[in-house]
């Protein structure tokens, strides 16, 4: 017993610390595969920037206008004249080197910022760590349906307070309503990118770094290496990235913090207008205000950049161990499904591929979750995480409500289509929202883990089941 006992705790200590890692690798730009993929334009545009002129000139920048030298306005012009600028056609280079790599940088749809940030906290890790406060409080239910702004009864608010029960719904119903707006608005608007003055909300506001350049101009004046300024570069908008990160902590802690405690007091009042009996919900609102700072805690540790490692090994029954606590921290309810997992000792990963497998098995429990139809406590789900001669294999299974089977075919037929149109490109889709997920798997194993996907998907009766084969690049 004393040896289950260690064996036991240093096992969660272990799934602590992969927690942790996995939580610090959701911002994550592969810049050397941008590098090796780009390189050929990258050096093309790096080479005009080392070529140009060093002489100071001026440029002035017209109305609806490109920015343009001084003999070559048109003096009878009414354009007016918006800003000039003093520098030479060397720091104009630099700054359209800048302006390619940071389009590489966060637009990328193989390895750019805002892919992961799609993958990894906007679908649906964000609102779920927001929302699961709320939930572990019973203070909040689900929508009827995606399209509707009602909410599921509140069963356990209904038997703990008495009093009119369509007015207790109505408020409970409204309140969960403004949770999941102010939640979507963090997920739609703050953690967008910001360029050009396109998603004027978002961020990650990369919009005027043209202005602060100067610093870069010096440390690169007089480099002549393409791959050193390309890293110059890399660490330039890094450092702008962490600008913004900061900017997001405390945006979370602060606006966002104050405003679901605001809520929570407005709940509290409506309940006291209604004459309900608050005796015992006070205690689970006052017990939410704690969760919601731990939670936003949570959270906003995900925005603290960390180079991802290999010094870790880890086995597919730890990363599925994993998957079941992160899921669990994201949904209260999720200990009741009957979760079924198979993972072996001897298939290894480092650390550097334990985001990427986890992102796999998470958007599979998700997609299980999501489109089953099926009351928690009646979802069976299994996921066999496994080594087939050369190939990985992650399969899964759930059933889902029957009298939907027509829906649940016809979602399939999409996911094969979604399937075909990835095996093509990796395109926009991989940075949408909702759906299944699976153009994101396939993204993820094919450029991030650089092996071939096959991915089959079958409908019995009442079972939905994934087969996720990575194959080795070698063997095609």
């Amino acid at each position: 017993e004393y040896t289950e006992e260690i064996s036991r705790i240093s096992q969660g200590k272990l799934l602590k610390n992969l927690l942790k890692k996995v939580n610090q690798s959701k911002l994550f730009v592969d810049v050397n595969r941008i590098w090796n993929d780009k390189k050929d334009l990258i050096i093309e545009s790096i080479k005009k920037y080392i070529d140009a002129d060093t002489v100071k000139l001026r440029y002035y920048s017209l109305k609806n206008s490109e920015e343009i030298l001084l003999e070559e306005i048109i003096m009878d012009t009414n354009s007016e004249i918006v800003y000039f600028l003093y520098e030479s056609p060397k720091e104009k280079e630099l700054k359209n080197v800048v302006s390619e790599i940071l389009d590489y940088f966060v637009t990328d749809n193989e390895y750019g910022l805002d892919t992961y940030l799609s993958t990894r906290i906007r679908h649906g890790t964000l609102q779920g760590q927001l929302r699961s406060p709320f939930q572990k409080n019973n203070l909040i239910t689900t929508r009827i349906n995606d399209q509707s702004n009602q909410y599921v009864e509140n069963t356990f608010i209904n038997n703990i307070i008495e009093g009119d029960v369509k007015t207790l719904n109505r408020i409970f119903s409204d309140f969960s309503n403004e949770i999941d707006l102010l939640i979507e608005d963090v997920k739609t608007n703050w953690m967008q990118i910001k360029i050009k003055n396109k998603t004027p909300e978002g961020m990650f506001d990369y919009s005027e770094i043209s202005h602060r350049m100067n610093k870069l101009y010096k440390v690169l004046e007089n480099e002549n290496n393409p791959k050193l300024i390309f890293d110059g570069v890399i660490q330039f908008l890094w450092d702008e990235t962490e600008l913004n990160l900061s900017r997001i902590r405390n945006k979370l802690r602060g606006e966002l913090s104050e405003s679901f405690i605001q809520k929570l007091t407005e709940l509290q009042k409506s309940l006291y207008d209604a004459n309900y009996d608050k005796t015992l919900i006070n205690g689970k609102i006052s017990q939410c205000k704690t969760d919601v700072q731990l939670s936003i805690d949570e959270v906003s540790s995900w925005f603290e950049r960390v180079d991802a490692s290999d010094d870790t090994k880890v086995n597919s029954i730890q990363i599925l161990e994993l998957c079941k606590i992160i899921r669990e921290n994201i949904s209260p309810d999720f200990h009741n499904i009957d979760f079924e997992i198979c993972g072996h000792e001897e298939l290894l990963m480092s650390s550097r591929e334990l985001p990427f497998y986890v992102d796999i098995i998470l958007i599979l429990i998700d997609n299980a979750l999501k489109h089953s139809q099926l009351d928690v406590k009646k979802l069976k789900l299994e996921i066999n995480f496994k080594k087939e001669g050369e190939s990985i294999v992650i399969y899964s299974m759930n059933n889902f409500n029957s009298t939907n089977s027509d829906e649940v075919l016809e979602s399939a037929k999409n996911i094969e289509k979604t399937i075909e149109i990835s095996k093509r490109q990796a395109n926009s889709l991989v940075k949408k929202e909702g759906g299944s997920g699976y153009s994101k798997i396939y993204k993820i194993i094919r450029y991030d883990l650089q092996k071939q996907p096959d991915i089959i998907i079958t409908v019995s009766e009442d079972k939905f089941c994934s087969r996720v084969v990575l194959e080795e690049v070698g063997r095609y």
